[in-house]
């Protein structure tokens, strides 16, 4: 069985989603509402995003139990979820698919020319700033983000344009299923210890995210960040660097100017430079 759209997903399953409250999870979950999907799940506390997922035609129970996936075919897990929950229990013994969030949003980014923001820090705010700059263009993109946007006001947006902007969180081999056109990567460090055991063992996981890009597609990194610049050594894909400091970027930030409304910098491209920038918010690491 192969699908070319969400549209033909939604005909022939039905969605059950433990852990329904979560940010990353419910914002999947109202994708799956959007494009006509039967969509249920538990969260054990209640709330305004459980809430907007009622008003938008979810089912939601306020406990986890075998019984609540009775009418699911699908059973979408999020990482904080145990093995042994009774939900995921049910669902392997009557031989329903098991499947976690990552691999979900692998499968509704695939079907876009997807833009991946990546990195241990910075993800929500650079995926947030990128979708406002295309939803502003009235390129109408997809938008799925880790936190509630304004000018949305909300974490997810269902464009109809050719483009999907989200983040793609490193934690646990999330990184594995997602196969972006283009993938940014903001910055790396030792992070999720509860998974990760080493700089080295992160290192390696972004490696094997950025082998997934094809080879019409690009990575973008951060050039000032170390860790980042070191596992491109063996990655023969187009690269762009930007930041603020070496001399091999090929978008660069200069004339920084901080104010008590904000920043302003110069941008240049190949040294030559593409024009003024004005934002309301602060700091070299926004810029």
């Amino acid at each position: 069985m192969y699908f070319n759209s969400l549209e033909e997903i939604s005909k022939d399953f039905r969605f059950y989603f433990i852990g329904i409250g979560g940010i990353g999870m419910s914002g999947l979950a109202k994708i799956m509402l959007t494009y006509g999907c039967s969509v249920s799940g538990s969260d054990k506390k209640l709330s305004d995003i459980t809430h907007d997922l009622s008003k938008h035609g979810a089912t939601i129970y306020n406990h986890h139990s075998a019984d609540n996936i009775r009418d699911s075919n699908v059973v979408v897990y999020s990482s904080a979820i145990q093995e042994d929950n009774p939900e995921i229990t049910k669902a392997l013994e009557l031989g329903i698919p098991v499947i976690s969030r990552a691999e979900l949003l692998g499968t509704i980014t695939n079907m876009s020319y997807s833009i991946a923001v990546a990195g241990t820090h910075g993800k929500t705010t650079t995926s947030s700033i990128l979708a406002k700059i295309l939803y502003d263009a009235s390129l109408d993109p997809n938008i799925i983000l880790g936190g509630v946007a304004p000018f949305i006001n909300s974490n997810v947006y269902c464009g109809k344009g050719k483009y999907t902007v989200f983040e793609a969180c490193e934690a646990y081999g999330s990184l594995s299923p997602i196969h972006p056109k283009i993938a940014l990567i903001t910055n790396l460090e030792l992070d999720h210890l509860d998974y990760f055991k080493s700089l080295e063992h992160i290192k390696s996981e972004f490696y094997d995210f950025i082998t997934n890009i094809p080879f019409y597609g690009k990575l973008y990194i951060n050039g000032d960040d170390h860790n980042t610049t070191s596992i491109i050594s063996k990655f023969y894909k187009p690269i762009v660097r930007f930041g603020l400091h070496h001399s091999n970027l090929a978008f660069k930030a200069i004339d920084i100017n901080y104010s008590s409304s904000g920043t302003v910098f110069n941008v240049t491209h190949e040294n030559k430079e593409l024009g003024t920038i004005k934002t309301n918010l602060f700091g070299e690491h926004n810029v």
